[in-house]
C-alpha cells in the first residue's frame, strides 16, 4: 500500500507558518517603530534594554525551522546538503541561546491574530510572481534579510546617544580601546543628562551590558573593550540607513 501525499494546509503547512512568522515579526517590528517616534514612549523603551528583540528573533527562528523541515520532506536526499548549510548560515547571522527560548511556553501563550492568513497569503502571492520556478529561495532571502533588519532595529531603538558615540570612536580607534577610554561618552551624557540618567537608572554596568548582550562589544580579561563583528556590521547597516547620532537621545 502506497502513502497517500497530504493535501490542503497538512501538505504545505510548512509554508504557511513559514510566512505567517515573517509576517507576524514584521507587523511586531512597524509596532515598535511607530511606538518609538513618541517622546512619551520613548523613555519607557529604554528601559526594556532590547528584551523586545526576542518576540521577532523568535518568529524568524520558527519560521527558518518550519522552511527547512518542509525541503526535507519533500525530498530528502536531495536536500540534505541544502538544510546543513542553510542552517550554518542561520546560526552564524543570529548569534542564539537557545536557553532563552522555550518553544513550548511561547506558543502556549502566543497571540494569533486574525490578520496573519492575509499576509500569508500575500506572501504567497509576491513569491509566485517573482520566482515562480524557485518559490523557497524567496522565502529564504526574505527571513536571511527581514532577521538581520529585525535584530538591527531592535537594537537601535532602545540605543542610547552615548553608546552610538562610544561605539563609533572605537570603531575609528582600530576597533579596540582600554575600558577607561571607550566609558568618556557615558561619563559625559551622565553629567549632561544627569536628572535623566539617574531616573532612568542607567549605571554605567546596565549600558555596557547593553552593548555586550547584544554582542556589539566584547571586553577582555585585560579591560580592553573591541567591537565585534556585529558591531561593525551593525554600523554600516545605520550608515545604509542614513541614522546618525544626532537622531537618538541621551
Amino acid at each position: 500500500m502506497t502513502e497517500s501525499k497530504p493535501s490542503g494546509f497538512r501538505g504545505h503547512w510548512e509554508t504557511t507558518l513559514t510566512v505567517s512568522c515573517i509576517v507576524v515579526a514584521a507587523i511586531f517590528e512597524a509596532c515598535e517603530q511607530a511606538l518609538s517616534s513618541s517622546p512619551r514612549t520613548a523613555s519607557h523603551l529604554a528601559d526594556f534594554h532590547g528584551l523586545g528583540n526576542y518576540v521577532p528573533l523568535c518568529l524568524l527562528i520558527v519560521a527558518g525551522a518550519s522552511w527547512l523541515w518542509g525541503r526535507r520532506n519533500q525530498n530528502p536526499s536531495a536536500n540534505r546538503q541544502l538544510v546543513a548549510n542553510s542552517s550554518n548560515a542561520l546560526t552564524r547571522a543570529i548569534p542564539h541561546n537557545p536557553g532563552t527560548f522555550d518553544s513550548a511556553e511561547f506558543f502556549r501563550t502566543a497571540y494569533y491574530s486574525a490578520l496573519q492568513d492575509i499576509g500569508a497569503n500575500s506572501f504567497k502571492a509576491e513569491a509566485e510572481r517573482a520566482r515562480p520556478n524557485d518559490k523557497e529561495s524567496f522565502y529564504l532571502d526574505v527571513l536571511a534579510v527581514g532577521s538581520i533588519a529585525v535584530i538591527y532595529d531592535g537594537i537601535w531603538w532602545p540605543l542610547y546617544r552615548s553608546q552610538l558615540r562610544a561605539l563609533l570612536a572605537l570603531n575609528e580607534n582600530h576597533g579596540i580601546a582600554p575600558l577607561n577610554d571607550f566609558r568618556i561618552p557615558y561619563d559625559e551624557a551622565a553629567s549632561e543628562f544627569a536628572e535623566q540618567y539617574k531616573k532612568l537608572e542607567i549605571t554605567f554596568e546596565a549600558w555596557m551590558q547593553y552593548l555586550t548582550q547584544n554582542t556589539l562589544i566584547t571586553v577582555h580579561p585585560s579591560n580592553m573593550v573591541e567591537i565585534t563583528l556585529r558591531g561593525k556590521d551593525f554600523l554600516k547597516y545605520l550608515l545604509h540607513w542614513g541614522r546618525a547620532e544626532q537622531t537618538k537621545r541621551l
